[in-house]
C-alpha cells in the first residue's frame, strides 16, 4: 500500500469535496452576486472572466474543457457550500463569450492558453489560488505550470477525469 503525502491528500479532498458539492447540492440553487470583467491575454485576446462567492474568501480558479464556457462550473459557482469561497471562471478563447481569433496557430501553441490563464490570474489579483481544471482546463493549468511554475497557486485536478 502506497501512502500519499499529506500535502498531496489533502489536494486530494479538497478536489474531492468541490466535485461532492457539485453534486449534493445541485437541487438547491444560491443566490449568488456574480461580477463580470474581462482581460486581454499577451497576444491580444479579449477574455472573460466572472466572480462569484466571498470575494475576501480563499481564491479557486476554475478552468473548464474543450467546447465548454463559464457555465460548465455552474454547479459549483450556485453551490450554498462553496460561497464562503472566491470563485472565479473565465472563457478559454474561442469559448464562451471570450474572443476568437480566427488563425488557427492562435490555439496550437499550449503556452497560449498559459498566458491567457496568466492574465486571468494577474488581473483577478487572487493571491494564492486553487486551480482547478477538467479536460482541456487541466491541460491549460500543466501548462501555465511549466511556464509560470507553481510558487503562486495549488493545483487541483479535477476528480472526474476527462
Amino acid at each position: 500500500m502506497t501512502l500519499l503525502p499529506f500535502g498531496m491528500l489533502s489536494r486530494a479532498l479538497v478536489a474531492c469535496l468541490l466535485a461532492l458539492a457539485a453534486t449534493t447540492t445541485h437541487h438547491a440553487r444560491a443566490e449568488t452576486t456574480s461580477r463580470h470583467d474581462t482581460v486581454v491575454s499577451a497576444d491580444g485576446v479579449t477574455l472573460s472572466i466572472r466572480e462569484a462567492g466571498d470575494p475576501s474568501g480563499t481564491p479557486v480558479i476554475f478552468v473548464h474543457g474543450l467546447l465548454g464556457s463559464h457555465l460548465s462550473w455552474q454547479a459549483q459557482v450556485d453551490s450554498p457550500v462553496l460561497q464562503r469561497y472566491r470563485l472565479i471562471t473565465y472563457d478559454l478563447r474561442g469559448h464562451g463569450q471570450s474572443g476568437r481569433p480566427s488563425a488557427p496557430q492562435m490555439y496550437t501553441d499550449g503556452l497560449r492558453w498559459a498566458d491567457d490563464l496568466d492574465a486571468v490570474i494577474r488581473k483577478s489579483r487572487p493571491g494564492r489560488p486553487m486551480l482547478v481544471g477538467w479536460s482541456l482546463g487541466a491541460a491549460v493549468i500543466s501548462n501555465y505550470l511549466a511556464k509560470y511554475g507553481d510558487a503562486d497557486s495549488a493545483v487541483f485536478p479535477s476528480p472526474a477525469g476527462g
